[in-house]
Parts: C-alpha cells; structure tokens; sequence
C-alpha cells in the first residue's frame, strides 16, 4: 500500500524556543508573538488551557499574562526557518523524497510499506534526539488523511495510522467538516443546506454536489477522503508568485501618521524581498484590516505584490 506520512512539529515557535531555554519547559506557559509583538502566533498547550487564542492581539490578553504569569516572547523567525530545516534534514535520513509543506509541516513516503507505524515512531524519536521538538505524525493512504491523521495524534501517542478501512471512518464521523484540510467556515456554510456536517458526510457526499458546490478542489478533497491518492508529493517548492509583508499591530493605532509610517515600512520591505528573488512586480497592493467591534481602530496592514511577477533578465 502506498502510505504518505504528515510530520507536524507542535506548537513549533513556542517547542524551538524551548529547546534553547530549558526555563521555559512545561509546566510554565509560553506564547510566542509576532515581530512587533502585535498578536499571538503560537502557544503552549498551558497557554491554550489558559484561554489564550491564536492569532489574538497582545493587548487583549496582557491581563491574562499578567494573572497567570504567562511567558511572552517576541519572534525569532531565523531561529524557527533554521530549526525547520533541521527536521527536514532528520526525515530525509527516512525517506527519498520529502516535502517540506511549511515551516512546521513535511510530507513524506516511506520507500516500502513494512511495519510503518514502527517505523514512525523510530523518526519521531530520531528528530526529538537530533533536535530537541516533539513531533505528531499521520499515516494515510492519501495526503488529505494523513493531515487528519496528524491533527488528531497530537492529542494521543504522536503516531496515528488512519491506513485501515475502519480507522478512516471512525476518524472521519469525528470531525467536523471545518476541521478539514481546505474548507473554511464560509465553505462549511455552503454545505450545510445539504446536511453535510462531518468530514465523513462530506467524503459521502455525490460528486456533481460537490463540485457545483465548492469546485475541482473540493472534489479532489472528497477522493483523498475517500482514500483514493490525487495530490502527489512536491519534491521542489513552486517558484514564488507573490510577496506579502503582514504584521498586526500592538496597541490600538488612532494615527494616520502610524499607518503611514508602517506602510512605508512594509513597502521597504517587500521590495527587499522582491529583489532577493530576482522579481519585480506587476502590481502592487495595499490592505488594512480591524476588528469589527472597534471600528475605526486598525488592527494590521500589509503590503501584497501580486502576481504575476516574472524573473529578471
């Protein structure tokens, strides 16, 4: 059986800095911020037992920092790139080909299917020896299901296998159609008039339904559910079609001068950027984003170049 394997490093940010700083080991809680220290960008599981949410802005949560004496980091995005590299460094000791989905995620394929799940764990094991991060990792037949696998282990031993027929099913009543790799809330809502709920209901769902619906990629999702393999393994990443700077912002920002300052700043950025990969940009977008219930107080910008950029002679 063909069997792709998900690696997720947990609570990456908040693991890498623990690996430098014995102090902030568990029990202690730990969130990690964004460069200016606007929003929360990861979290320890006693930060997330504390209430603290992903992606909310500091000032938000300071009082909650403050009573339970939460320890707050500022990014160190060199550091998590470096460490990233090494986990990747680790899983191709494992596997011919492995693809690094993001900072914290890889897929791979083991190069036979003997005793996988063995196997797992003796690679989980092998990066937490060279590198200090715990790891969750997913078996499936498919991509899709290995994701799932990955989310759902984080609550278990580490190693899920959802390569078994019965295994897929249990796991796929148990999750909500949200919690799906590629459906956001306003697809969920789209599938709701037909009783579609849970990821099975949606791997069972009929295939024009599906596609009249929500797309091609929807119904590629339906088959990886299903445990029919559609999306292969990336051995290069895709050459870049875009550059965005983002940041949220500390404090609540009143001033058009700060906006203006930050915009100039992320504009910098981005063109830094740009010329670092050789490209140079059609267009160039602006956008400003808030809280609704807080209107007109921004709560982030950013700089977008968009496509489609090309190579320099």
């Amino acid at each position: 059986m063909n069997a792709f394997a998900l690696v997720d490093c947990n609570n990456f940010f908040v693991s890498c800095e623990r690996v430098f700083r014995p102090d902030l080991e568990s029990p202690r809680p730990v969130i990690v911020l964004s460069n200016n220290d606007g929003c929360v960008i990861s979290r320890s599981e006693e930060a997330k037992a504390l209430g603290v949410g992903m992606g909310v802005p500091f000032f938000e949560v300071k009082a909650l920092v403050a009573e339970h004496k939460i320890v707050s980091i500022s990014a160190n995005h060199e550091l998590y790139v470096d460490m990233s590299r090494r986990v990747n460094a680790v899983l191709a000791r494992h596997a011919p080909v492995v693809e690094a989905y993001s900072i914290d995620e890889s897929f791979l394929t083991f190069p036979d299917d003997s005793d996988l799940e063995r196997r797992a764990y003796a690679m989980r094991e092998d990066i937490r020896r060279w590198t200090g991060l715990p790891v969750s990792i997913g078996l499936a037949p498919t991509k899709a299901l290995a994701k799932l696998a990955s989310d759902r282990g984080k609550k278990g031993p580490g190693v899920l296998s959802l390569l078994g027929r019965y295994e897929r099913l249990s796991a796929l009543e148990d999750t909500p159609v949200t919690h799906l790799w590629g459906i956001a809330k306003r697809s969920a809502l789209r599938l709701a008039p037909y009783g579609i709920t849970t990821a099975a209901g949606f791997a069972a769902a009929d295939d024009g339904l599906i596609r009249s619906t929500l797309g091609v990629g929807a119904l590629k999702l339906a088959h990886e559910l299903r445990g029919v393999s559609c999306l292969t393994l990336a051995e290069a990443p895709p050459e870049r079609q875009s550059i965005t700077v983002s940041r949220s912002f500390g404090k609540p920002v009143y001033s058009i001068e700060a906006l203006c300052s930050a915009l100039a700043t992320f504009a910098s950025r981005a063109g830094e950027r740009a010329r670092r990969h050789g490209l140079r940009a059609s267009v160039v977008s602006v956008h400003f984003g808030w809280r609704e219930d807080e209107r007109p107080v921004m709560d982030g910008d950013s700089v977008k170049i968009s496509p489609p950029p090309t190579r320099r002679p």
